[in-house]
């Protein structure tokens, strides 16, 4: 019996095209070098774009750390007032942090763009996530 494409188990997955995209990011970073290397993927922390964006329920935030490190995620409304911060404490690989749309308290934010950062000792990115 052949079955016909839109029948098979395969979909096309968002979130797992973006951890790919993350990966080959890493390989292509890592260059080619007559030295040998050491078993390690990737030398810096890296993150993958947020997803989704804009949010309704929760957002995922990718990330990959080549060491232990600390992580620090913070999001701040459009006046700069802390909204959330989350602090942990991570084993090198590929991570993430799911932010339920929650302030520190446990209040559902409202919808608005806030501006989030990650950061470790040696890695920052700032970006806008829009709350719907």
């Amino acid at each position: 019996m052949v079955k016909k494409l839109s029948e098979t188990p395969f979909t096309f997955n968002t979130c797992s095209f973006n951890t790919l995209l993350l990966f080959v990011l890493f390989v292509i970073s890592m260059g080619c070098s007559d030295k040998p290397t050491k078993s390690v993927l990737f030398t810096e922390a890296a993150i993958s774009p947020e997803f989704p964006n804009p949010v309704k329920d929760s957002v995922i935030i990718r990330y990959a750390l080549p060491v232990y490190s600390v992580v620090k995620f913070r999001v701040m409304n459009r006046y700069g007032e802390k909204v959330f911060t989350l602090v942990k404490y991570e084993n090198a690989g590929f991570r993430s942090i799911v932010w339920h749309l929650q302030d520190s308290e446990g209040r559902r934010v409202g919808s608005d763009i806030y501006r989030a950062t990650f950061e470790t000792a040696d890695f920052k990115k700032e970006f806008d996530i829009k709350v719907e």
